[in-house]
């Protein structure tokens, strides 16, 4: 068995606790169930957000417009907007509209942060004649 697959199983055995500032996380960075198959599955919570950030940023290009390509960086913007939301959240501690261990909240502004940000970065000013 190689280091990388010990490392997993011994970090998935053991509950421990990291306190910065007002933030605790618990368990292993990536939140995962085992299966039979020695292999990690995620977590539901990361599932569902995962799921809900990839429906605000394809709602936002519904909604804005543009090609494939446009669609791929609104996905990454607010995949990256969502786990940050996220994480500030849980800094800040805010327990408002939360389902599970998912701040919906703060997760979904900082993805509609991200998605606007993205959206005027990449918009072409338009040309004066």
């Amino acid at each position: 068995m190689s280091g990388g697959r010990r490392l997993i199983r011994f970090l998935s055995r053991c509950r421990f606790s990291v306190r910065i500032v007002a933030f605790q996380f618990t368990g292993s960075f990536w939140p995962a169930l085992p299966r039979s198959d020695n292999q990690l599955m995620p977590a539901p919570s990361v599932a569902f957000a995962f799921i809900l950030a990839t429906m605000l940023g394809a709602l936002f290009h519904l909604v804005v417009g543009g090609d494939v390509r446009v669609l791929a960086l609104y996905l990454l913007a607010a995949w990256f907007g969502f786990s940050l939301g996220q994480l500030v959240g849980g800094v800040l501690a805010i327990e408002f509209a939360r389902i599970g261990v998912l701040r919906v909240l703060p997760a979904g502004i900082g993805a509609l942060a991200m998605l606007l940000g993205v959206h005027t970065l990449i918009v072409r000013p338009m040309r004066r004649r």
